[in-house]
């Protein structure tokens, strides 16, 4: 499974601009597909004009999460894995994303920023007529939680600063997430572990570069066993990578 532009025509989406800061775009042209990796049979699952993307399985894998920007605004929303049954996560309005389910399926991880200020509600206003994640000073993005249909939303963490790519332990007691939480460079990022009450907050990477070259730990993924996990990180000299690493309580 996986999200691609390519219905739109060979040539890729323009890059952001920039020049007036770091944004991240939410490209409408992005779609859902699934593909039989032995056959080559491809299905192509959504065809809206928005950002369809982020899209993670269910553990019985019947159900996808994704993130999406239809409707006028952004949000989570889950369907079959035949793209049948499209159901929306209520949430108040805001921005969000990066879903996983729990590994019962009872439950929901996900990133949020909820605007509480009429400045912030302006904030989002601009990220959705920009279709863009356009941070701002002191915007802060969170770790919820909730049931596949929305209900019984809580927030897991309170660090009052970006976080972002949660997945909770096999065990289901557990979230592990990236986080800016004691970057000593802008744009620094570590991996943090947190019970799913909100308790045991723990920092599990310490990878520091520099302020041309901030460390960044994320995006981790764990096997189905839990000895072993996954993540991006930009150390050695090579850009991005992806390392693997035993995984010891």
């Amino acid at each position: 499974m996986y999200s691609s532009t390519k219905a739109a025509g060979d040539v890729p989406p323009p890059p952001p601009d920039r020049s007036a800061g770091y944004r991240w775009p939410l490209y409408r042209e992005f779609d859902l597909y699934v593909l039989d990796p032995n056959s080559g049979a491809e299905q192509r699952l959504t065809q809206t004009d928005g950002y369809d993307a982020e899209a993670t399985v269910s553990p019985d894998g019947k159900r996808l999460v994704f993130m999406s920007h239809r409707d006028g605004v952004f949000g989570l929303t889950t369907m079959n894995v035949d793209g049948t049954d499209l159901r929306k996560v209520e949430q108040p309005r805001c921005y969000t994303g990066g879903p996983f389910f729990s590994p019962d399926g009872r439950w929901l991880v996900f990133r949020s920023f909820y605007p509480e200020t009429p400045q912030q509600e302006q904030e989002l206003d601009r990220m959705l007529a920009e279709r863009a994640l356009i941070p701002f000073r002191d915007m802060v993005i969170e770790i919820y939680v909730s049931r596949p249909d929305g209900s019984e939303r809580r927030r897991i963490t309170a660090t009052g600063k970006i976080n972002f790519a949660p997945i909770f332990h096999p065990d289901g007691k557990r979230i592990l997430f990236c986080s800016s939480m004691e970057a000593k460079h802008r744009g620094g990022y570590s991996l943090w572990l947190i019970n799913a009450d909100g308790t045991g907050l723990e920092r599990v990477t310490f990878h520091e570069a520099s302020d041309k070259h901030p460390g960044f730990d994320g995006f981790p993924c764990f096997s189905p066993d839990g000895r072993r996990l996954a993540w991006i990180s930009n150390r050695g000299e090579n850009g991005l990578n992806v390392f693997l690493a035993e995984w010891r309580d």
